[in-house]
């Protein structure tokens, strides 16, 4: 493989693909998420991901839909998201930053104009009070790590004395972590709420309480093990309200604070959850809600008595109110389309229960659209110039289910190219390994559709561990990584194999994170893979667990402890098993990567060419968890595309 794939007809063609997807140069959104209605008004906003050129990192402004188009709220060139209004609808909130690599800042706008506030590290989050009067905002120190769904990496720091230093770690060794600050909203003067804890995640529980997902300890490990307090605004004083052996999210009260409700599941990553919601009265007692077998993803109060939701149901997104005083729970909406955003479903809904989403399916743009008593309306889409010559090369996409050796059914999504079988198959490996795919605009990668415009057909499965199927289809991954779930993804491989639409001599499997372990897993535990593609892996459990920022992570999901001579951390890794292994490898990682550090990928790269197997190392100064920005993202798909067409083209005769 060429060192510099900048200047063939490979590049060129990926470079063509991301030209028409981002339409660079132009407000034009490539994705819409983040929807937040005016109350009292008509008015919708959303973040839009704009492209400004494919030589520059994507950037997200907020945007008004005003007949059928967007137009910025926010200013400049800034990197702007999160926007909510007050209840009153006369102030709106969002973080902004000139540079995202500085960090974000608070912008308030106003009667009064628009006014920044900076506060003492990077704004992760800001929460209206009830009355509307101030707000809270989480920070995060100088130097604290990103969560691996953001990326990984550090949050900006401050430049040492001298850059010959060195960085020590000790035990008394203090991480920087994240505090909460209380922000008045007509004046902009700030003061921070010493909590004593790391805030993960906060919510209003009335207008003087705070309720929060925090830890004692700031790593990015601690979150594993964080619960959930009661915050006294006025003192700082954190009352213990639930703690878990799972994880919490999405703390929020009702607008009086008699209730508060949270979210409790399995979770791979920080910031990504899907479980159970629970509801707890003035006592402190939790009892869960009966969401008609839906995994919450997002909360939201409507008023004293309800409570609306969103979340997942096996492959499709859900929308529903709870309703605190006769224990009925409605759906408002419930499709099979993407709503919200990249990692779960997310929507606003008014207090007439009409809801506000962003929608989109593997041929479908991002849209915006408002649902009411069954009824919907796109009230803006996404779709430019670009849109039809992109439709007309990435083939189409189906559900699809399987039965697994054990009889359980899987689910997944089926995308095939324009052109007749039996196709070439790539099979893409979600991360997690608690996430799930849903159907969304060109995949929930690009290199989806990307690939499918190259020939390929990709199979996208959700075997056990993902989300959506309810907290019995997590567990069996729970101390078994690669086990029931490495049998799901291969029984989907030959149920199309059987069925015909696949060629069994041309198959291979690419995934990152959690799905990089599950690739290079399965090509050491079975040889019909041509090529694979192992991004930002796992190899080897036990050097994982020393070298990652989220050791808790791995005892999660492999149940042992690293201590323990042989046992699971030998017998799940690829790198025990390597010398099984005959298909070439593109190994890609990171270098900024905290949770999957390159060495992972670099020790299997060394192992395999100790073997005598193909394999090549990628290794990307600037990425961190994935490979994420422009224009290494080029490069990376087109590297991709160039290793599996060297190993198994798309125009090759059927092996059959």
């Amino acid at each position: 493989m060429d060192t510099d794939v900048r200047f063939g007809a490979t590049w060129r063609r990926v470079t063509e693909f991301f030209r028409l997807m981002h339409s660079p140069g132009e407000l034009r959104a490539s994705d819409l998420t983040e929807v937040s209605g005016r109350p009292g008004s008509a008015e919708v906003l959303a973040t839009a991901t704009v492209c400004d050129s494919l030589n520059d990192p994507l950037r997200r402004v907020i945007v008004r839909i005003r007949e059928g188009e967007l137009a910025q709220v926010s200013d400049g060139k800034a990197d702007s998201h999160a926007a909510t209004w007050s209840c009153d609808g006369t102030r709106l909130a969002y973080l902004s930053a000139a540079d995202p690599r500085r960090g974000h800042h608070l912008c308030v706008q106003g009667p009064d104009g628009c006014r920044e506030i900076h506060l003492p590290g990077a704004a992760e989050q800001c929460v209206w009070a009830p009355t509307g009067a101030s707000l809270l905002v989480r920070v995060a120190d100088p130097g604290a790590d990103k969560a691996g769904a953001e990326g990984s990496g550090h949050r900006p720091g401050t430049a040492g004395p001298a850059n010959w230093l060195p960085a020590v770690d000790t035990a008394a060794t203090t991480s920087p972590g994240r505090s909460l600050w209380l922000v008045e909203a007509e004046t902009g003067a700030t003061r921070p709420v010493p909590c004593g804890h790391t805030v993960w995640e906060v919510g209003y529980a009335g207008p003087d309480r705070a309720v929060a997902v925090v830890s004692a300890g700031a790593t990015e490990s601690d979150w594993y093990r964080a619960h959930l307090s009661v915050i006294d605004l006025d003192t700082g004083v954190a009352t213990e309200l639930y703690r878990s052996e799972r994880q919490l999210g999405r703390p929020t009260g009702s607008p009086g604070g008699a209730w508060i409700a949270a979210v409790e599941a399995d979770c791979s990553d920080r910031g990504i959850i899907a479980g159970t919601l629970l509801l707890f009265d003035h006592n402190g007692q939790p009892r869960p809600v009966d969401t008609g077998q839906v995994q919450v993803t997002a909360t939201q109060w409507l008023d004293d008595r309800r409570l609306a939701f969103s979340g997942m149901r096996g492959l499709a997104s859900v929308v529903g109110v709870h309703d605190l005083v006769s224990g009925e729970t409605r759906e408002l909406w419930a499709t099979e389309a993407g709503l919200g955003g990249l990692h779960e479903p997310d929507a606003y809904v008014q207090p007439d229960e009409t809801v506000l989403a962003a929608v989109q399916q593997y041929r479908k743009p991002p849209a915006i659209a408002h649902r009411l008593a069954g009824a919907s309306t796109v009230l803006v889409t996404a779709t430019h110039a670009g849109t039809e010559a992109l439709r007309a090369q990435i083939g189409d996409c189906a559900t699809l289910s399987w039965e697994a050796p054990d009889g359980e059914r899987i689910e997944g999504l089926f995308v095939t190219p324009n052109r007749p079988g039996p196709h070439p198959l790539i099979v893409y490996l979600h991360g997690g390994p608690i996430w799930a795919f849903r159907d969304r605009w060109l995949g929930s990668n690009p290199i989806i559709a990307l690939l499918a415009s190259h020939g390929y057909a990709v199979l996208c499965p959700n075997p056990r561990g993902s989300s959506g199927r309810g907290p019995e289809f997590v567990a069996p991954v729970l101390g078994d990584v690669g086990g029931l779930d490495g049998g799901d993804i291969l029984a989907g491989v030959d149920r199309l194999v059987d069925a015909g639409p696949v060629d069994p001599a041309r198959i291979g499997v690419m995934g990152g994170s959690y799905g990089g372990y599950m690739t290079a897993w399965l090509v050491t535990q079975d040889s019909r893979f041509k090529a694979a593609v192992p991004v930002a892996p796992v190899t080897h459990w036990r050097s994982l667990y020393y070298t990652t920022n989220i050791p808790r992570f791995v005892t999660n999901v492999v149940r042992a402890e690293p201590s323990e001579a042989g046992g699971v951390y030998e017998a799940r890794s690829p790198l025990t098993y390597v010398a099984n292994v005959r298909t070439p490898c593109l190994n890609v990682a990171g270098a900024l990567d905290l949770c999957t550090p390159a060495t992972e990928a670099h020790q299997f790269h060394r192992a395999l060419l100790d073997h005598g197997v193909e394999s090549a190392l990628v290794v990307y100064p600037a990425e961190g968890h994935g490979i994420r920005t422009f224009p290494a993202t080029v490069d990376y798909c087109t590297r991709v595309l160039d290793w599996f067409t060297r190993f198994m083209p798309a125009d090759a005769q059927s092996g059959r």
